[in-house]
């Protein structure tokens, strides 16, 4: 065979390939989705990770998410690995060398201070303490 002929019948068992793959995990079926009404294990590991970290002594890395404990299943905590005490749960993370709890916390802060600065900046622009220039376009927009 020749170098092109070889080069081209690669390419089309990549691309069948690819093809195949796509059809697979699109044509998955449902029913390994989460059952209405069951709790979703990945769901109550992230809400666990955001409890524990919301329990952190250190201010810069804990997260303002006060209602994750009272929202994990406590069989989560007695099945799972990670205790709802943060030095025990701390303990597990580190021996093990998860890195997913910290990612969770990271996004979380992340998308925490998102909505906080939405929320101050629609305080802001509702309240009285809009600058000069935003009221009077606002003021002559709606006389």
């Amino acid at each position: 065979m020749r170098p092109q002929t070889i080069r081209f019948l690669s390419s089309c068992s990549l691309a069948r390939s690819a093809l195949l793959a796509t059809a697979l995990t699109l044509g998955a079926p449902a029913v390994v989705a989460v059952e209405f009404g069951a709790l979703s294990i990945t769901a109550e590991g992230a809400t666990a990770a955001r409890a524990v970290f919301h329990m952190h002594p250190d201010p810069n890395v804990r997260n303002e998410d006060h209602m994750a404990i009272d929202m994990v299943h406590p069989a989560y905590w007695r099945y799972s690995s990670i205790t709802d005490d943060f030095d025990g749960a701390y303990e597990v993370i580190k021996t093990f060398g998860w890195t997913t709890p910290f990612f969770i916390n990271a996004r979380t802060k992340h998308i925490d201070s998102i909505f906080f600065n939405l929320r101050f900046f629609s305080i802001t622009i509702s309240g009285s303490s809009i600058s000069k220039n935003l009221t009077s376009g606002i003021v002559s927009r709606y006389r």
